[in-house]
């Protein structure tokens, strides 16, 4: 009987953790002035467009961080015309090929999507 306890135990508790995996996060955020750095190297701009695109980078950072403390829901969307916004008076300071290496470095940047769940 005793055994029986134990291994039902076990069982529950293998279960617990193995469900706890999926939701867990891959470590802390990304610190935005290092992946604002990170896109500055990589983008290999010259001086002039460098600091204009880290000026642009910090002034919608810092309007995403005051969205992030409302309602999710809301703030989701309002995230998502921030992004856009930003992308728009980016596409002002860089070229063409400048614009499309950002967006794929921005995608390689970003997290993994979670598995959908049904």
């Amino acid at each position: 009987m005793r055994v029986l306890v134990i291994i039902t135990a076990l069982i529950f508790g293998a279960n617990t953790f193995a469900q706890g995996k999926d939701r867990s996060h891959s470590g802390a955020p990304p610190n935005r002035t290092q992946m604002a750095k990170e896109l500055l190297e990589s983008l290999d701009l010259d001086e002039i467009k460098g600091k204009s695109f880290l000026e642009i980078f910090n002034k919608y950072d810092e309007k995403a961080h005051a969205l992030m403390e409302g309602d999710r829901k809301e703030g989701f969307e309002k995230m998502k015309a921030l992004e856009e916004d930003k992308n728009e008076e980016l596409k002002i300071i860089l070229s063409e090929s400048e614009y499309k290496k950002y967006l794929s470095v921005i995608e390689k940047m970003r997290p993994p999507k979670p598995p959908n769940r049904e």
